[in-house]
C-alpha cells in the first residue's frame, strides 16, 4: 500500500513538472500562435483622412446676353422740329458680352472673383421726313417796301446712334452644394460701368416753294430774303459725328446653376440682373450753316441715362491651386 502511494505521488508530481512549463510558455506568449500573431509586430496603418478641397485660386472665361433691358433716351430739340424718338434702350437689339474673371474660395462655400465684362456695340438708325417753313422779310421796294415772307423746305434727317457698356465688376458668391455634381449658387457684385455714345446725324434740306407774293398773291419761288436774315435758296446738305463717354458705378444679383464637370472645371449657367449708372450726351445741329434759319435751325442734345440689363449667362472656371 506504502508502496502504491509512493508510486501515485511520484506520477503526479512529474505531471505537474511537465504541465508548469506548458502553462507558462502560454502567459508568456510562447505557446502555438495562429497566422496573425506570426512574425514581428505590425505598423500601425493611420486612418484614411476624408478628402478635403484643396484649390484655392480659380480663372474663367464667359459670354452671355442681355435679353431685356431698360433705360432713358432723352431728346432736347433745340429751334427745330425734326425730333427723332429713340424711345429707351430697350429698342436696341442685345448686347452680347464676353467676361474674363478670376476668384479665389474663401471657405468651402464661399469665393469671390474680379471680373471684366466686355459688351457688343449696339446700333439704331432712324429717318425722318418732315416740312419746315422759315420766315424772313424781303424789301419789294416803292411804295410796298419790306414785308415779311416765309419759305417752305423738305427736310430728310438721318441719325445713328451706337453705345458700348462694359462694367468691372466685383462678386461673392454662395455655393449651396460644392462637393455635389450639381452646385446651386447666388451671388451679389458693385464696380464701375463705362459708357461710350456715339451720335451721327445727315440731312438734306430743299426749298419747296416760298409764299404768296404779299402784293399779288401770286405763286412764288423761294424767297431770297433780306440779309443779314436771308433764307436759303438751293438744296442744303450737312453732316456730324459727335461722342462722349461716361463712367458710373455697376451693381449686380446673380444665380443659377453650377455643373463640376471634373474636381477642377466648373461650368457655371444663370442669370444676372445688373445695374449700370454710366451716363452721356452728345449734341448735334440741324441746318448747320443755314444763314437766317434762326427760330429753326439749332443743335438737339441726345442723352443716354443709367440702365438695366436682365442678362442669361455662362461660364467655365479652372481651379488652378
Amino acid at each position: 500500500m506504502k508502496t502504491f502511494a509512493a508510486f501515485a505521488i511520484s506520477i503526479s508530481l512529474i505531471a505537474i513538472g511537465i504541465a508548469a512549463p506548458a502553462s507558462a510558455a502560454d502567459m508568456n506568449g510562447n505557446g502555438p500562435r495562429s497566422m496573425k500573431d506570426r512574425g514581428p509586430s505590425g505598423v500601425p496603418v493611420p486612418a484614411p483622412m476624408p478628402y478635403e478641397e484643396n484649390y484655392r485660386y480659380y480663372l474663367g472665361v464667359g459670354a452671355g446676353w442681355s435679353f431685356h433691358a431698360s433705360g432713358d433716351i432723352g431728346l432736347t430739340a433745340g429751334g427745330y422740329n425734326g425730333n427723332l424718338p429713340f424711345g429707351d434702350v430697350g429698342t436696341f437689339s442685345g448686347p452680347t458680352s464676353f467676361s474674363i474673371f478670376a476668384g479665389r474660395y474663401i471657405t468651402p462655400t464661399l469665393r469671390t472673383e474680379l471680373g471684366l465684362d466686355v459688351r457688343s456695340n449696339q446700333q439704331r438708325q432712324r429717318t425722318l421726313s418732315y416740312q419746315a417753313r422759315l420766315n424772313s422779310t424781303m424789301d419789294f421796294g416803292g411804295t410796298t417796301g419790306v414785308q415779311p415772307v416765309t419759305n417752305t423746305y423738305d427736310v430728310t434727317r438721318t441719325e445713328d446712334v451706337e453705345l458700348r457698356n462694359h462694367t468691372s465688376m466685383l462678386n461673392v458668391y454662395y455655393d449651396m452644394n460644392r462637393g455635389g455634381r450639381f452646385n446651386p449658387y447666388v451671388g451679389a457684385g458693385v464696380g464701375l460701368s463705362y459708357l461710350h455714345f456715339a451720335r451721327g446725324s445727315s440731312e438734306a434740306v430743299t426749298c419747296r416753294h416760298g409764299s404768296p407774293h404779299p402784293i399779288t398773291s401770286a405763286p412764288a419761288p423761294c424767297w431770297s430774303g433780306t440779309a443779314p436774315a436771308g433764307l436759303p435758296t438751293g438744296p442744303l446738305a450737312t453732316s456730324n459725328m459727335n461722342a462722349q463717354s461716361g463712367i458710373g458705378l455697376a451693381a449686380a444679383l446673380m444665380a443659377g446653376m453650377t455643373y463640376n464637370m471634373t474636381d477642377r472645371m466648373h461650368l457655371d449657367v444663370g442669370y444676372r440682373l445688373i445695374y449700370q449708372g454710366a451716363k452721356a450726351l452728345v449734341t448735334s445741329s440741324s441746318l448747320g450753316t443755314c444763314t437766317g434759319c434762326n427760330g429753326f435751325s439749332g443743335s438737339s442734345v441726345m442723352n443716354i441715362g443709367a440702365r438695366v440689363d436682365h442678362e442669361v449667362r455662362t461660364s467655365i472656371r479652372w481651379d488652378l491651386w
